[in-house]
């Protein structure tokens, strides 16, 4: 038994009765014979040429629709483009403009932060020693350095840090 006529007989058992799996499958088999006895006629070797050519034709033909669409699309944003840069060209000032407030206080903030008087900016200075001090603080108790009982100073320093966070967003 072939492996098609396996296939097939394990095929019908899953809608058929036993009594009527070898009448089905028999069936099938003699319906196979018969097909396979009458050949279709092939067809003639111009024709399959003719019918290609006509694809080959229509698919051309669809290319180019396809393709003119996407050249004129690209050729009109390209054409936007160009115009967008001779605007820009002629619409910009030859001169440079002169920094407005805000680029001065952002230059001002940003110049030399390792100095925060030199920007007369007292309220960070004393901010920043605030922290530093805290720092030193938190070194010193971890450092096993501070005279008095860490707790109270661990919770003397949270309510210094909270002290510094209201103040700092207070303004």
């Amino acid at each position: 038994m072939d492996k098609n006529t396996e296939n097939l007989t394990e095929l019908v058992t899953r809608f058929y009765d036993e009594p009527e799996i070898a009448q089905v499958v028999d069936e099938i088999a003699a319906g196979d014979e018969l097909l396979g006895r009458c050949r279709a006629p092939e067809p003639d070797s111009g024709l399959i040429a003719a019918i290609k050519g006509q694809i080959n034709a229509r698919l051309m033909l669809r290319e180019r629709r396809i393709f003119h669409p996407i050249i004129q699309r690209v050729a009109v944003a390209a054409c936007l483009m160009i115009i967008a840069l001779i605007g820009m060209k002629l619409l910009t000032p030859t001169q440079p403009v002169a920094p407005g407030p805000a680029m001065a206080a952002l230059n001002r903030i940003w110049a030399d932060d390792s100095d925060p008087l030199s920007e007369g900016d007292m309220q960070f200075a004393l901010l920043t020693a605030e922290v530093d001090e805290i720092d030193d603080s938190i070194l010193r108790i971890r450092m096993d350095e501070w005279e008095t009982d860490s707790e109270s100073a661990v919770s003397e320093l949270e309510m210094e840090i909270a002290d510094i966070n209201t103040d700092f967003w207070k303004g």
